[in-house]
């Protein structure tokens, strides 16, 4: 890998090499509450970190990700938002 490594373009090498390359990386994508990032708390371990937020994160970026590879396909999605398995279990149990 070089300098250049994912720069295809002209135009990407020189906004890269002349703006981005001196500027600090920033990661606004933090799921960790801003309260508990005020008061500088330290977590025992990784899984700490996880909460509902990162399940739901998740979540939307598989769904996303399924959605963009579905148009390229002219395929159709369908999601059932809170389905229940077998749900026809209740009309064919009394038989």
């Amino acid at each position: 890998m070089d300098e250049d490594f994912l720069l295809s373009t002209e135009a990407a090498r020189t906004l890269y090499h002349e703006v981005a390359e001196r500027l600090p990386i920033i990661d606004y994508h933090c799921h960790i509450s801003p309260e508990e990032i005020a008061r500088d708390r330290i977590f025992e371990n990784i899984t700490q970190i996880c909460t509902a937020a990162h399940a739901d994160a998740y979540k939307t970026f598989i769904l996303t990700a399924c959605a963009k590879h579905y148009v390229q396909h002219n395929w159709v999605m369908q999601i059932h938002f809170g389905c229940l398995r077998d749900n026809n279990r209740e009309c064919t149990d009394g038989e």
